[in-house]
């Protein structure tokens, strides 16, 4: 789950929707939001609707990503990665924290301090932010503990990371703390964000190593049995 600059490690959260939805309402997230697997790009319409963001798990072999050739949407939120296994909470992070306009999120959560403290600080601030939080800290071992394999050591490395896709300003943006900047892929609708990130994920990802099979697409979406 990469390996930063930092000499600070977490536990890597599994890609388990059930476990990852526990841990979004727990970070402050309405529990109206939850996180569902995608089984497969041919099933995209079995996924609730609203989708508010995708996320990707991989295996990490070298930076997949191209560098972004498109403008970045002004309003996109952006927090570098500096702790080690911290993907899974950066991509949730990502995910929540560019729909804070479409989602709830409970008055002094971790989120909504967070998002108020570090709406307008640099990727790199927001980063430290994060590597300064008790709170995250404690959230996040809770919940690295939780799923249904045994968890890693701190110390161990891991092989897959998580990225984010979202819709910004009818983009479809990369979330990837890893890199310097987010990646714009072309056009986007907040309707079309599933089938468009299924498809870069797909042509980037999928048909670069066609004899992987560790990918896992997650959405996170409107949960329909909660009213």
């Amino acid at each position: 789950m990469s390996q930063q600059n930092n000499n600070k490690h977490w536990i890597p959260l599994e890609s388990n929707p059930q476990v990852l939805s526990h841990y979004l309402h727990k970070l402050g997230v309405d529990e109206s939001v939850s996180i569902v697997d995608v089984l497969s790009p041919e099933l995209l319409d079995l996924v609730p609707r609203p989708v508010y963001a995708v996320i990707l798990l991989y295996p990490l072999k070298e930076k997949t990503a191209k560098e972004s050739k498109l403008t970045v949407p002004d309003q996109v939120y952006f927090c570098k990665q500096t702790i080690s296994n911290a993907c899974g909470t950066v991509a949730l992070v990502h995910a929540v924290l560019n729909n804070m306009h479409r989602l709830v999120c409970k008055r002094d959560s971790f989120f909504d301090k967070f998002h108020r403290s570090t709406l307008h600080l640099s990727p790199d601030e927001r980063a430290t932010c994060l590597e300064q939080s008790a709170e995250l800290d404690a959230l996040h071992a809770e919940f690295a503990q939780e799923g249904q394999s045994q968890a890693p050591l701190e110390n161990e490395e891991i092989d897959l990371h998580f990225v984010t896709f979202i819709c910004q300003q009818e983009r479809l943006v990369l979330l990837d703390g890893r890199l310097e900047q987010p990646i714009v892929y072309g056009s986007c609708t907040e309707e079309n964000l599933l089938q468009e990130a299924t498809n870069v994920i797909q042509q980037e990802f999928m048909a670069k190593d066609p004899n992987e099979v560790r990918f896992n697409i997650l959405a996170v979406v409107k949960n329909d049995s909660v009213s």
